[in-house]
């Protein structure tokens, strides 16, 4: 077809999607030349219609992994190691943004093809729209300028020059106009998705369950978190967290066409998710969205007995009460006034995750609900690990990889908070013992609460499988967490009968030392175990 008005457009092919257990594979174009990509690799396909004559020719990738499995590089930064006594000055953990990597690095590889197209769609609509809107007004006008003569009968008559020119012009005009509204349905791009049925099962009924759970009274994006001191606040929660409402519906994105309405869960901290068979669709702007390979993103569901200060709503299960200011042991703090309680609600929270940078969370008024949705959710993604056994060792072993990587990752946050509480507490304990010699008993319990809880997240560390040869740190660190164990617990029982001197002190100063340099060579181990086997998959690519 030729054009007569803006002669550089260009028809964008189609896309035809199809969702097995292997993945998700894309073919862009029609015969005689397409595209083909998928997990096996980028593909050229040149096919005459009606002669039997065919040429298949593979033209990249992919890696010897999964595409977007590669685990992230932990984070190298540690907890500050103490001084000596008399302090140890360990400041509480700030609040936490919540927010998730750039939509460049969010993309999975083998996607990267199909977002590039949707983009190169996006900005020629853009431009079309432009135009469409000037070519409207001109239109418009065009043809007010011709009815106003055609009308009438006298200028029309004794000026049959013009009058032919105003018509000339109007038609121009529309013909214009229609033909940039053909450009612009032909720059749509239409998907054509199939499923197999192992995979169509199972999606639609996780859609099924996202749309009961879009029917939740109220719905959070979590935007920041926080550990905060129980005993300064005279609260009885551990974590504040700020949140926004948002709404969950099931709706289409204008960058595909696609018959079927898909999960789109809106997100203050970043894009909006469309959830497609097989990927999810991250929008943070216009132009700015990445394509997410779906079995690279984790959904956690995490229960939550939440101190609600606001209005509780109807679906909410209330499961008790507590003071806005309390002691210890949960009794109200009667040197404020006005002390009220507050209901302790039962929440449902579902953590977005994924190994290049995804983190996104919700906060959900009915948990019941969420729950549900979360085990739709790990039931369409076991879809595609049916047949897993016959993959190749090497994809097993990245697969391992990123199921470690981003355990580690989960367990690490937890760590964190458990470090911010311990800090704080061993902070004031410091202060105290070097200021007055003394700690109230209450004080001194709630201290060693802390180093308890402490040292169980530095446990959970450790639960990382041993694929990364830093199996010399891991012995390294289990004997740092059992020696300091062993004297928190010597220190304990000498405060508690009355024993503690200075040496007692520096014996356990030096032991939570020791375990702090030890945590550091973990997780640096890690990184650098991390480091070394990307290399590797690049060498063998």
């Amino acid at each position: 077809m030729s054009w007569r008005f803006r002669k550089t457009f260009k028809v964008l092919p189609g896309v035809k999607l199809n969702l097995t257990r292997h993945g998700l594979s894309a073919t862009l174009g029609a015969a005689p030349f397409s595209i083909s990509v998928g997990p096996r690799g980028v593909y050229r396909n040149v096919h005459i219609p009606g002669t039997g004559i065919w040429d298949r020719q593979r033209i990249g990738g992919p890696s010897s992994q999964r595409s977007g499995t590669q685990p992230p590089i932990a984070d190298a930064g540690g907890p500050t190691i103490p001084s000596l006594p008399p302090s140890i000055p360990v400041s509480p953990s700030p609040a936490t943004e919540i927010h998730s990597a750039s939509t460049e690095l969010l993309t999975s590889e083998s996607l990267e093809h199909l977002r590039r197209l949707l983009t190169d769609a996006y900005n020629e609509r853009e431009q079309l729209a432009k135009e469409i809107l000037s070519a409207t007004h001109e239109s418009n006008t065009a043809a007010r300028r011709y009815q106003q003569w055609e009308r009438g009968s006298l200028m029309k008559r004794l000026l049959k020059q013009s009058f032919a020119t105003r018509r000339e012009s109007a038609d121009t005009a529309l013909a214009k106009l229609e033909e940039l509204q053909e450009q612009l349905r032909l720059t749509a791009i239409a998907a054509q998705i199939s499923l197999d049925r192992e995979q169509a099962e199972p999606y639609y009924r996780m859609r099924d369950s996202f749309a009961a759970l879009s029917e939740c009274q109220k719905l959070w994006n979590v935007l920041t978190e926080k550990a905060i001191d129980r005993i300064a606040e005279r609260s009885t929660v551990n974590t504040a967290i700020t949140r926004n409402p948002v709404s969950f519906l099931l709706d289409s994105c204008d960058l595909i066409q696609w018959e079927q309405t898909v999960p789109h869960l809106q997100n203050h901290t970043g894009g909006d998710m469309y959830i497609y068979p097989g990927f999810i669709l991250y929008r943070a702007s216009k132009q700015g969205f990445a394509l997410i390979d779906f079995r690279v993103v984790t959904l956690k569901f995490v229960p939550m007995h939440f101190t609600e200060a606001g209005p509780v709503p109807s679906d909410t299960q209330i499961i008790g009460k507590a003071w806005a200011k309390s002691n210890k042991d949960g009794s109200p703090d009667r040197r404020f006034q006005g002390n009220h309680q507050i209901p302790v609600v039962y929440y449902g929270s579902l953590l977005f995750s994924s190994p290049d940078g995804l983190d996104v969370r919700y906060l959900l008024s009915n948990a019941k609900v969420a729950e549900r949705f979360a085990k739709a959710w790990a039931a369409f993604g076991m879809s595609f690990r049916s047949q897993e056994h016959h993959d190749s060792e090497g994809e097993k072993v990245a697969h391992q990889l990123f199921e470690g990587a981003a355990h580690f990752r989960t367990v690490s946050d937890q760590y964190s908070v458990a470090f911010g509480r311990f800090g704080a507490a061993n902070d004031k304990f410091m202060k105290s013992i070097s200021s007055s010699g003394t700690l109230a008993r209450e004080d001194f319990r709630a201290y060693m609460a802390t180093a308890v809880e402490f040292i169980a997240s530095a446990k959970r560390l450790m639960e990382v499988p041993d694929l990364l040869q830093f199996r010399a740190a891991k012995i390294t660190f289990q004997r740092a967490i059992e020696s300091f164990e062993a004297v928190r617990l010597q220190f304990e029982n000498s405060a508690a009968v009355g024993q503690l001197d200075s040496e007692t002190l520096t014996g356990y100063v030096k032991a939570l030392t020791i375990f702090f340099k030890a945590i550091t060579q973990f997780k640096d181990e890690i990184v650098n175990a991390i480091t070394e086997w990307r290399k590797l998959q690049q060498v063998a690519e």
